[in-house]
């Protein structure tokens, strides 16, 4: 049995394209690693979401098949950064990798903070592959009247 990506039916200019492409790779070292995705100078960039919330806004991560301590969050001068690795899996000794989408290494994403974030209360969790880091909003300082008085 041979594993195979997937091909919807293309026009036929995509078949040239892709032969001549095959055709010029062939010579070259790892060439058919690289036509076939198993070598990749792509980054891996997690999804993240931001949510504003009355009290709070809410930085969500997607970190699959990322450990807990692989996953630093750090806040300086008002950037929020989260940094990490996700390390690639061993291979199995009886196998041979065919096609890889998966991407691996370093990441890293950094979020200019609003100035009403109480940085001293921030809180971060891990669960199931997804990082919540929760910012709760500095608490808004209100007018105040002040009474004028005679001497």
């Amino acid at each position: 049995m041979s594993v195979e990506l997937y091909r919807p039916n293309l026009p036929k200019a995509f078949d040239d394209t892709e032969d001549l492409v095959e055709h010029w790779m062939a010579g070259w070292p790892f060439g058919s690693a690289l036509r076939h995705g198993l070598i990749t100078n792509e980054t891996w960039r997690p999804a993240v979401e931001l949510i504003e919330k009355s009290d709070s806004y809410i930085v969500r991560a997607e970190l699959p098949g990322v450990k807990k301590e692989d996953v630093d969050v750090s806040l300086s001068e008002g950037v929020l950064t989260l940094t990490g690795e996700r390390k690639q899996t061993a291979e199995t000794s009886d196998g041979e990798v065919h096609y890889r989408e998966f991407t691996y290494g370093d990441f890293e994403r950094s979020f200019a903070l609003s100035k009403d974030v109480d940085s001293d209360k921030i809180a971060a969790s891990y669960e199931n592959g997804i990082l919540e880091i929760t910012l709760p909003k500095a608490a808004v300082e209100q007018p105040k009247k002040i009474e004028v008085t005679t001497k």
